[in-house]
């Protein structure tokens, strides 16, 4: 087997396991089910993210489905406990960081996402000057549910920058992703806005120390696209071929290096 073959294996006898272990938990009424639905949501996802970087949109949409629908059931399913002193709480401490995916695959497949209760003092984005708390704001941004100030934003990011254990390539690569979507970008021509977003995006080839396959990091930059990306060009209302562009209805995905624009974006997210 190849080492991609290997992945994809490893994450279905993974996502198998984890839903083998949630009718487990659910039949005994164990709040361990929720955990077992966290990590099948999450493998899920990263599934569809690498059908989709190799055209296969079929199974992606399959597996992004499962993703949300797997979401939407823990969700549900916390409901049954929420009597407890502290559960919302301990939830959000466990899965704030993971709505993420489900909320990005419910965005670009146009499933039902369901959004979960919130308890008051506890942050939907997780800490400040994080990677969750920046890929929150943007997706979640997206899709109308969040919203960020240009103070708050700023904020962040320097505390990422302080932060000598987040690399400087990502932290570019997030600051552009804020630029496209609040509209920095739209004095340029899209051409320029592609050609500078291809750029960061492989810069995290150089990410090698334990890569992280769900942002593209080390050998997994070929392996998977930029859904961030994905989810802010269709906010601003690009369309075109890219090939980290989420592929319109009846189009076939972008697997190699196309960049083309058939409708400029307008729009932008603004920010006080």
């Amino acid at each position: 087997m190849s080492d991609f073959e290997i992945l994809v294996s490893s994450l279905s006898n993974r996502t198998n396991t984890a839903l083998a272990a949630y009718a487990k938990h659910k039949a005994q009424g164990d709040e361990h089910q929720l955990f077992n639905l966290s990590s099948a949501q999450k493998n899920l996802f990263q599934l569809g993210l690498l059908d989709w970087r190799r055209g296969d949109m079929s199974n992606a949409r399959r597996n992004f489905s499962d993703c949300v629908e797997a979401y939407n059931r823990m969700v549900s399913d916390a409901s049954e406990f929420a009597s407890r002193d502290g559960f919302w709480e301990e939830f959000w401490e466990g899965n704030s960081r993971d709505e993420t995916f489900p909320a990005a695959a419910a965005y670009l497949c146009g499933g039902d996402f369901t959004v979960a209760p919130i308890p008051d003092g506890v942050s939907r984005h997780g800490d400040q000057g994080y990677q969750p708390w920046f890929d929150s704001k943007l997706i979640l941004t997206c899709m109308g549910i969040s919203s960020f100030a240009r103070d708050e934003l700023n904020n962040s990011l320097s505390r990422a920058k302080n932060n000598k254990r987040y690399p400087d390539i990502l932290i570019k690569l997030t600051e552009f992703h804020f630029e496209v979507l609040t509209g920095q970008w739209s004095d340029r021509a899209c051409s320029e806005m592609l050609d500078q977003h291809s750029e960061l995006y492989a810069g995290l080839k150089k990410l090698k120390d334990m890569p992280d396959l769900i942002h593209g990091e080390g050998d997994h930059n070929d392996r998977v696209v930029d859904w961030i990306f994905a989810c802010i060009l269709k906010r601003i209302g690009w369309s075109g071929r890219y090939l980290h562009a989420w592929p319109e209805d009846g189009q076939t995905a972008e697997t190699g290096d196309v960049r083309e624009t058939r409708i400029v974006p307008a729009n932008y997210v603004s920010i006080d």
